[in-house]
């Protein structure tokens, strides 16, 4: 077997036993001087710590309902060395450790869910808090492996979630270990960078729904079109007797009718229906376009532009954002945006909400 081949099966390897197990120092400190009424009794906690990541291992690992188009274009990558796929996934490696976290960044935009191990510098004393109260436990470790979505770069300071086995006030193991993402309220200003399109909403009159003509200019209009009445209260059997005999009911229950396409007869249906409660919905039609459209009903419009963040104080992961307007802008013109953001530190993950202030 080349050495090519033993370095491949090797991270493999090494990847599965960190998916396949919980990450963990596996008891690499010896039992410590006893002390105290705990003496020699492993106790079970959480601990939240500040650590910075150092590095990443120079690997990403695709777990198995990766879609194939994305595994298909890992070799046209940047940074990518080889690619190897089994039943448990496909590990990527990577030309450099500094690879690990551009190539994730790559990936998320294809839509995959990258893993990478980042290896952490992490406090020697930890406070950990138990049932009985919180405690600061010692640490043999100076960097601790931590299998996780590559969200930031190395050098990055992170908050850290685990929990810790501790024997003797002495940290020998740990697992479920994560990096938090706090949640925050911000405000940023961005810059109007360029016009996506306008859209413009129509509500039809239910009489009217055939009235709309060559809708084919429109190519990325959407016709939601309502052939329907509903009935409030339901109708008895002896109802939907009656009224199915009419010739453009094409479907009648209890709470509703379809009819036909062509029938648009408003007198004609009150006639008909006006000894039961019933109703007749709208149409919508949505417009996408950079003109205003000539239909011969009045709408209502909106502005999606490109927004490009001008924020010093925060890295976003993608610097443009598309949004919905309510009122036309200038090109170049400012806007400040109120935000809901996950968040690892200064560097902004996702916007869970993003309105104009």
């Amino acid at each position: 077997m080349d050495k090519k081949l033993i370095i491949q099966l090797a991270v493999l390897i090494a990847v599965l036993v960190l998916l396949l197990q919980p990450l963990g120092m596996g008891g690499v400190l010896p039992d410590l001087f006893p002390s105290g009424d705990d003496a020699g009794v492993n106790k079970t906690g959480q601990a939240v710590f500040n650590a910075t990541i150092r590095t990443y291992d120079p690997f990403v690992y695709l777990p198995p309902e990766t879609e194939q188009s994305v595994i298909d274009e890992l070799n046209s990558l940047g940074g990518v060395e080889t690619v190897r796929t089994e039943d448990q996934g496909t590990i990527v490696e990577t030309e450099t450790r500094d690879d690990v976290f551009p190539l994730a960044v790559q990936l998320r935009g294809m839509g995959a869910d990258p893993l990478a191990r980042a290896n952490l510098a992490i406090p020697p004393v930890l406070e950990v808090e138990f049932n009985t109260g919180k405690k600061n436990v010692s640490s043999a470790l100076t960097i601790m492996g931590v299998l996780t979505e590559p969200l930031v770069d190395a050098g990055t300071n992170v908050r850290v979630q685990m929990t810790a086995v501790v024997r003797n006030d002495y940290l020998i193991d740990y697992y479920d270990t994560g990096l938090l993402l706090d949640q925050k309220t911000i405000q940023v200003d961005a810059l109007v960078s360029s016009l996506n399109y306008k859209e413009y909403t129509y509500i039809i009159p239910w009489e009217q729904r055939n009235n709309l003509e060559n809708l084919s200019r429109y190519p990325g209009h959407e016709y939601e079109r309502r052939d329907t009445i509903t009935f409030s209260p339901p109708l008895d059997v002896n109802a939907i007797m009656v009224k199915k005999q009419f010739p453009y009911v094409e479907y009648i229950d209890a709470y509703g009718a379809q009819l036909s396409g062509d029938f648009d007869n408003l007198t004609r249906l009150e006639s008909n229906f006006q000894d039961v409660g019933y109703s007749v919905p709208d149409s919508i039609l949505v417009i996408r376009s950079n003109e205003t459209p000539d239909i011969g009903f009045n709408g209502t419009v909106v502005y999606n532009y490109d927004l490009a963040f001008l924020e010093e104080n925060y890295t976003f992961q993608d610097p443009v954002v598309a949004m919905d307007l309510e009122q036309e802008k200038e090109l170049n013109s400012t806007v400040t945006l109120n935000m809901t953001v996950l968040s690892i530190g200064n560097n902004v993950i996702s916007m869970e909400q993003v309105s104009p202030s």
